[in-house]
Parts: C-alpha cells; structure tokens; sequence
C-alpha cells in the first residue's frame, strides 16, 4: 500500500511566558525546558524580538549571499538547519508553528503578550506592583516571587518541577480535547482555511467522482491535491 502522502499538522499546544523586561523569563524557560524533557516531552520555542536582528554572521557565506540579494538562505547539515528569510510583517506564533514547527508535544514562546495564547506571567515585586494579565488574556499561570491573591495556580521561581508537571498535565488535556481531523482540509500556504458543510460535501463529492473516474478510490485511503495555479478568478 502506498504510503500516505504528508498532511498539514493539528495544531500543537502553544504557551506563551510573558513578563516586564528584566522578571526572568528566558533563565525560566532555560530551567523549564530541561524539566520538562525528563517528562518525556518533545519541545520547541520561539523568542519574539519586537526590534529588528541580525542572526547570521558578517563575513559567512550565507550572510554574503543574503547580502548580495537572495531573500531566504537555508543552511542545513546532518545535525541541523537554519532558515534566514525577509518578512515584510510580524508573523503570529501559530502561523510559524504551521509552517516551520512539527513533531513536538507543546511549543514555549517568550512573548507575544497581545496574542490570544494561553500565557504563564512572570511576575518579580521589585518590577511591578501588578500583574501585567488577567483572566481575560487567557493566563493559565504566574510564576512569582510573592504572594498574590489571584484565580489561577502560582508557582515560586525555585518551584520548576511542579511548573513542569502542570504544563505535562496541560499538554495532556489538550490533546485529549483536539478534535479529530475532518474528512476534508482546505490549506492555503500552509494556512487552514475553513469550510462550512455544504462546501466540504461539494469537493468531497467531486473528487470522489474523480477518483472513481480514474478508478483509483480502492487504493487509496487519503487524496492530497496540490493546486498551484493563479490569480484566481473573482
């Protein structure tokens, strides 16, 4: 049989650590992210930079072919990769996760305050006097070094062990929650689109008309179609 072609990932569950500048938050994924690899989970991170970076290395051959004009440059080995590429906008955290991001159990962001994420504050007293989320900005968690009086768990900086098995635990939860993949997806540059019924019902009938035609339904258990052509029409 076949092997079944490469689908679009479901979403993987994404936590974002925010806090005012100087509160810890990298030292506390730098502890965190080891804690929670002895629990068997696989990891990923992104680290927002509200201000422009350099990350190559002036002089290296890939800085000097991004230099002389290519927009994107892959560096790749056998042990790793690295992808440097213009971007006229500021991606989302879910749309990077979609495109460059697979094979992990939960994604850790430094960051994104202002998205929708689920978020773990890092909160120090002798940087604020109030929390920087509430309930409303979908915190889930405060990592502190005083007594707070607020609706969710608290965890002290040295408390990484016990952060770590409520984060497993979180992980656990959403992945029992996730629905189960649609008969038919609909992606566009990575990107989900979403289909009502009646859409779903008409190209699931087509294709299965086309495949019938070609005979080649029995063989097949998933149809990946990719579609390269455009503009298209209004």
């Amino acid at each position: 049989m076949p092997a079944e072609p490469h689908l679009p990932p479901q979403p993987i569950p994404m936590l974002s650590v925010v806090g005012k500048s100087g509160s810890g938050k990298t030292t506390l994924l730098e502890k965190l992210i080891p804690a929670l690899r002895d629990l068997d989970l696989r990891l990923a991170a992104i680290k927002h930079d509200a201000h422009s970076f350099e990350i190559d290395q002036p002089g290296k051959d890939s800085w000097r072919l991004k230099q002389a004009g290519s927009e994107a440059i892959i560096i790749s080995s056998a042990e790793k990769l690295a992808i440097v590429q213009d971007t006229s906008v500021d991606l989302p955290p879910r749309l990077l996760q979609e495109r460059y991001l697979h094979g992990v159990d939960l994604i850790l962001t430094e960051g994104y305050r202002a998205e929708d994420l689920p978020k773990i504050e890092v909160h120090r007293r002798a940087r604020s006097s109030d929390l920087l989320c509430g309930p409303e900005d979908n915190l889930i968690a405060v990592v502190t070094d005083e007594a707070l009086q607020v609706a969710v768990p608290c965890f002290n900086f040295d408390e990484i062990g016990p952060l770590a098995l409520f984060l497993r635990d979180y992980v656990r939860r959403r992945q029992q929650s996730t629905p189960p993949r649609e008969a038919l997806e609909l992606y566009l540059d990575g990107v989900r689109l979403p289909l009502n019924p009646f859409m779903q019902q008409l190209v699931t009938d087509l294709m299965g008309a086309v495949l019938k035609n070609l005979k080649q339904a029995s063989y097949h258990s998933t149809l990946q179609l990719i579609l390269r052509a455009g503009p298209y029409p209004d």
